[in-house]
C-alpha cells in the first residue's frame, strides 16, 4: 500500500536530508525553513497542519504540550528522536 497521499510539514529543526528523502519518495512536503515561515509559532504550525491535513515532522516536544495539555486539535505529528543527531538516523541509506 502506498502512502504518498500523506502530506507533511517539516518544522524548522528538521534536516534538509529528511525533507529531500520524503520528496524523492513522492510525498508533498512544506518545509518551514524554505517557505519563509522560520520562527512561526508552534501553535500556528499545528493549526496549519490541522487545517491543511498535513502531518508535522518535528524534534520539538512543545507540540506534545499543545496537544495533550492544551487539547489543541491536530492531524498528525511525527516526533523524531534523538534530537540533533545525524539525519542518517531518520532516513534509509
Amino acid at each position: 500500500m502506498k502512502l504518498t497521499h500523506l502530506q507533511f510539514i517539516t518544522d524548522e529543526n528538521i534536516d534538509t536530508e529528511v525533507k529531500e528523502f520524503l520528496l524523492e519518495k513522492g510525498f508533498v512536503v512544506l518545509d518551514i525553513k524554505n517557505s519563509l515561515l522560520f520562527g512561526l509559532a508552534d501553535e500556528s504550525i499545528l493549526e496549519m497542519g490541522y487545517n491543511q491535513k498535513k502531518v508535522i515532522i518535528t524534534q520539538d516536544s512543545d507540540f506534545g504540550t499543545l496537544i495533550y495539555r492544551d487539547n489543541k486539535p491536530f492531524y498528525g505529528i511525527i516526533y523524531l528522536r534523538p534530537g540533533h543527531a545525524s539525519p542518517n538516523i531518520h532516513v534509509e541509506q
